[in-house]
């Protein structure tokens, strides 16, 4: 959770060089591109690192390298099926003329890399190996800081230099983590290892490909908003708000990195069906709610005073979105508490319908806000998207996991 932070903040404290050196256009192009890198990631990835985090404790150690191996075969077939279509789309004309088509070939190379990166991460954090995954993270967002301020205020190069820095740490981190993969987990065992197993497919794809939808609905609601502003209201304006999403994004790192340290411990604590545990789980529960609202709430109100030193002249409108923006990641923080349930009752087929569901509202109100109160309405729809998520996932934790919810049951 501290290294999660810390790396977190390593680019958020940069932000102040950042603002003063790309201008609200430039930014908007920066968060334009990396949300087709985040989209690209999720297609790419089929969730692999997901399931290898379900799969690591079910498998004896070769045939858990033999499944690792199959992992890294589905990549890179889905990456060789990824690059054919984005050559299609390269030489159509539905993308966003900002957007220069030769980057498009990036988006696909990266997210290859990004995938290996996550499978690397999420062994690490099965093996419970906390200082290594901790220095990754960290090192990887300090380099990508050092080479950005290289590449934005030495060579000057604007929006393209902040582009081409995520790009080649993505590209040298995954690197990395794909040659520690084979070297300390598949080649010591080659002969045993490499070899393809339908039953590894299978298993992956069919707890990855399910998770797609789910993946992409949320998606739509972290990021579609970024598409609406741009052809409702302007690029600059795309800048303004992606900078303010990054400040409101700091209750939904503490959420995360919360969340990360706190599923294990659940899991474990569930697993010993002890009604005075559950009771103190519920407790917590309702007290993180309340903390994480006052967070979301304490965050927008000191930015609005720290703004003038904290971001350019040219971003100081970003305080209008913060609190919107806070208060739907307190949301989310909320929904990372319940949804382990669903998780733990294995039952996560219900994920798909609420996050589908949440997404169409999302688009919904977006379009709605965004008219009505420009591109403060994207962030007031996203919040509201939030709030229906959580609500929803709290429901059918109910259903799918009993635990003393209703206070009257808690002593």
């Amino acid at each position: 959770m501290g290294a999660n932070i810390l790396s977190s903040a390593i680019p958020f404290l940069f932000l102040p060089i950042l603002t003063r050196y790309l201008s609200p256009s430039d930014y908007g192009l920066v968060s334009t591109f990396k949300i087709l890198l985040s989209i690209s990631s999720i297609l790419i990835g089929v969730n692999t690192h997901g399931a290898l985090t379900r799969t690591y404790f079910k498998l004896q150690e070769i045939d858990f390298k033999k499944y690792l191996y199959n992992l890294l075969i589905i990549s890179l077939a889905s990456f060789l099926i990824f690059s054919i279509i984005t050559e299609s789309i390269i030489h159509s004309q539905i993308l966003l003329k900002e957007i220069p088509k030769r980057w498009l070939s990036f988006v696909v190379l990266f997210s290859i890399f990004e995938s290996w990166s996550n499978l690397l991460l999420s062994l690490w954090r099965v093996q419970e190996k906390a200082f290594k995954l901790g220095l990754f993270n960290v090192f990887k967002s300090l380099f990508n800081v050092a080479l950005t301020i290289f590449l934005v205020v030495h060579l000057e190069m604007g929006w393209q230099g902040r582009t081409l820095s995520t790009i080649a740490v993505g590209l040298i981190f995954g690197a990395f983590s794909l040659w520690h993969l084979w070297h300390h987990q598949i080649s010591n065992n080659y002969f045993q290892s490499t070899s393809i197993q339908i039953d590894h497919l299978k298993n992956a794809l069919s707890f990855g490909l399910p998770l797609i939808p789910h993946a992409l609905s949320g998606w739509v609601i972290n990021y579609i908003d970024r598409f609406f502003i741009a052809s409702m209201v302007g690029m600059s304006d795309v800048g303004i708000y992606s900078v303010a999403y990054q400040i409101g994004n700091i209750i939904g790192i503490l959420a995360l990195s919360f969340n990360q340290a706190w599923s294990p411990f659940l899991f474990k604590e569930l697993k010993k069906d002890n009604y005075q545990a559950k009771v103190k789980i519920i407790k917590f529960t309702y007290a993180y709610f309340f903390i994480i609202s006052l967070l979301a709430i304490s965050l927008s109100l000191v930015f609005s005073v720290a703004a003038p030193f904290l971001i350019g002249q040219g971003f100081q409108d970003a305080t209008q979105y913060v609190k919107w923006v806070a208060l739907g990641y307190a949301a989310n923080g909320m929904y990372f508490m319940v949804v382990n349930y669903i998780f733990y009752a294995e039952k996560n087929y219900f994920l798909p319908f609420i996050t589908v569901f949440s997404a169409i509202v999302n688009i919904a109100l977006n379009y709605i806000l965004i008219k009505h109160n420009g591109a403060v309405g994207a962030a007031q729809s996203t919040t509201i998207t939030y709030v229906i998520t959580f609500l929803l996932s709290w429901y059918v934790a109910k259903k799918v996991y009993r635990m003393p919810w209703n206070l009257g049951d808690i002593k």
